[in-house]
């Protein structure tokens, strides 16, 4: 069963035998040392880098317009990097968590199926609660259109 747990209980409940298993990226587990109370990874990219570059209306205003896209072409290429950067440092913590005992597990097709389909059944516990409702929808509407 599903359920929410902060970040800062994680290891207390790893540890108490509260729960068993966690979502989070490699970068964290490993950071963390989560990985050592739950040593059984799959493999399966479920925790993509996120970020943003947010400046208030009252910043971009200022910016004068003819600099405008040269600066969104630079953000564009340092989130480039960034996305290399994320993906070579989640490879190094798997790297270095197998060093220490970390064991992944391959799913078959219909394995991946069935652990979205749980995802997706465990959603109501966590939307609203873990995250803001009306985010997720905005989000899963970006997806749905790029998914297209």
């Amino acid at each position: 069963q599903a359920f929410p747990v902060t970040q800062n209980e994680l290891l207390t409940s790893l540890n108490s035998g509260m729960v068993d298993g966690f979502y989070a990226s490699p970068i964290a587990a490993a950071g963390f040392q989560w990985f050592a109370r739950a040593p059984h990874m799959l493999d399966l990219p479920v925790a993509p880098f996120l970020g943003a570059f947010v400046v208030s209306d009252r910043a971009w205003a200022r910016v004068p317009n003819n600099l405008k896209p040269q600066l969104i072409a630079a953000v564009e290429s340092h989130i480039a990097r960034l996305d290399d950067a994320a993906r070579d440092l989640e490879a190094e913590a798997i790297r270095a968590m197998r060093g220490f005992g970390l064991q992944t597990t391959e799913l078959t097709e219909s394995e991946r199926q069935a652990w979205f389909s749980e995802f997706e059944r465990s959603l109501p516990m966590t939307v609203g609660r873990v995250f803001d409702e009306a985010t997720y929808r905005q989000v899963q509407g970006h997806l749905a259109e790029i998914r297209r």
